[in-house]
């Protein structure tokens, strides 16, 4: 980074979609960047330590999403990244 810019790099953290552990690769319809608090969330959430306050649920919605998938996988014929876009509120893209 330049001079007296802040190192962001560490911020993101990479995600398997479908963890590598459940048969999902190092492949980009697998992986999504998210900042580290919302990896921690998502991991959370799968491992049933984490669920949302009921009037912030709208809040962590794609990181629900994504928790479900790393619990639940996908459906056959769909990818990854197809299940979570399908599924994600995306604000931005409307």
């Amino acid at each position: 980074m330049g001079l007296n810019q802040p190192e962001l790099v560490s911020i993101f953290e990479i995600h398997h979609i479908v963890p590598v552990a459940k048969g999902g690769g190092d492949i980009d319809n697998n992986l999504i960047l998210l900042c580290s608090n919302c990896h921690k969330v998502v991991h959370a959430y799968a491992d049933g330590k984490f669920s949302s306050p009921k009037d912030r649920i709208s809040h962590y919605h794609n990181m629900i999403v994504l928790g479900n998938i790393v619990k639940f996988g996908v459906q056959e014929g769909k990818t990854p990244l197809e299940v979570y876009r399908n599924e994600c509120y995306q604000p931005w893209a409307e």
